[in-house]
């Protein structure tokens, strides 16, 4: 299963870091392609912090310290440009097998991460559910919208919520038949935290759907169902991740259609008559 890159730690935590810590952040992500040699000294000079600083943004991401940093940092930059970098017109071949490949491995690391006791378990809520929120932001909209569809085919009432406009309205009208379900992709969804904590306090079950354990929401969901999502400079994982989305939007509606059995199985027989 890959390591979790350099690049997405910091977009993940980027809203969870402190003041001076963005400063770092913000320099590495608009300037990485160009830091193969950079020293701690060199990142404090250029963001006018101090060394302590960069020290406590390593640990924050999950790194041992700046060397380790550095290095995840360099296997980024090496990744982007056995990809990426100025592909000449002849080699085009060479750049669809590469992005295919990219893609095939996500697909399967799913497999890897996807836990069959937590599928279990977010299959039990849904079976019991009458309504689902589904909730999340940018290209998980996209996804939210494909999940709606298919849920809409058991009878459910189903939602989707992709701003906070829309919190204190459905905030009132969730019961104990509710279940939410959260696309948690890098910093997007964190501004959804307080009313997701809200609605566990209420004993609404929430199923999150994350690639990084050690997200927050995770920590306060009742199951997570994990999910591969990779980015670097020129693709920020948006793709990718989608197709990590659709391919558990499928299995999750493959399980609830074989629970349901044959009565279920009938009706969608019917439907395309």
């Amino acid at each position: 299963m890959k390591e979790i890159g350099c690049i997405i730690r910091i977009k993940m935590r980027f809203n969870q870091l402190a003041k001076t810590e963005r400063i770092i952040a913000k320099y590495i992500l608009d300037n990485y392609l160009h830091l193969e040699l950079i020293t701690i000294k060199d990142l404090a000079e250029k963001t006018g912090v101090g060394n302590a600083s960069i020290l406590r943004f390593c640990k924050k991401l999950h790194f041992d310290g700046f060397q380790q940093f550095r290095i995840a940092l360099a296997r980024d930059q090496i990744k982007n440009n056995a990809i990426y970098a100025h592909t000449p017109i002849n080699e085009y071949e060479k750049l669809i097998l590469d992005v295919s490949s990219e893609n095939i491995e996500t697909i399967k690391n799913c497999i890897l991460k996807l836990k069959e006791e937590s599928l279990t378990l977010a299959i039990d809520y849904l079976l019991n559910a009458e309504k689902i929120l589904l909730i999340g932001k940018g290209v998980s909209r996209l996804a939210s919208q494909a999940f709606k569809y298919k849920l809409l085919k058991f009878g459910l009432s189903v939602d989707i919520i992709d701003d906070l406009i829309f919190v204190p309205t459905f905030r009132e009208n969730v019961t104990n038949k509710t279940v939410i379900i959260v696309w948690d992709l890098a910093e997007e969804t964190l501004e959804f935290l307080d009313f997701i904590k809200l609605l566990r306090e209420k004993n609404i079950p929430v199923i999150c759907c994350s690639h990084y354990i050690t997200s927050d929401i995770v920590q306060v969901a009742n199951v997570t169902l994990l999910f591969e999502a990779t980015e670097d400079a020129f693709n920020d994982g948006e793709l990718t991740a989608l197709m990590a989305q659709i391919n558990l939007i499928d299995i999750i509606y493959t399980s609830l259609a074989s629970r349901k059995g044959d009565e279920y199985i009938n009706k969608i027989e019917r439907m395309r008559i």
